[in-house]
């Protein structure tokens, strides 16, 4: 899942791997400051969008340096990829900004492949429960990358 969420937010399969071992490079200095561990999955996606968010930046910073030193190399389409880019950052912050229930629901099941029902056994809550917090993560996040940001209850 880890690795997963920094490839989708990087797209260089080097740069996702760095990322992924840096953030449990990270779980290994606060692992004793994680109070609930069926909270883990969505604290790791934090974690690993915040650190390939760093490696993107600095990938852009690099790239912008090594296009001024080759102005006449040119990319085949570059508002294409701009726009995956900002669509991946996009989605990345708005997960982020999600409250943790949902975010862990929508981790776990979308992103780690759990069925409602494991997710729901992981996090402690009926699976009706799990259910609910999918769909409201869901319409959440959909208000949040459509820009209609919607009360949060």
């Amino acid at each position: 899942m880890v690795w997963a969420a920094c490839q989708r937010y990087l797209r260089d399969r080097h740069a996702a791997e760095d990322a992924s071992q840096a953030t449990f490079l990270v779980l290994l200095r606060k692992a004793r400051l994680i109070a609930r561990p069926e909270r883990l999955a969505g604290w790791l996606y934090g974690v690993a969008t915040r650190l390939a968010r760093k490696a993107k930046t600095a990938a852009c910073r690099r790239a912008t340096s090594e296009r001024r030193a080759l102005p006449e190399q040119a990319t085949a389409d570059p508002f294409r990829d701009v726009a995956r880019q900002d669509l991946r950052s996009a989605l990345a912050a708005a997960m982020n900004r999600l409250p943790e229930q949902y975010r862990a629901a929508l981790t776990l099941c979308y992103l780690e492949g759990k069925t409602n029902n494991e997710a729901a056994r992981q996090l402690g809550c009926p699976a009706g429960t799990m259910s609910w917090r999918l769909k409201k993560g869901r319409d959440l996040l959909r208000r949040r990358l459509t820009g209609i940001e919607g009360r949060i209850r």
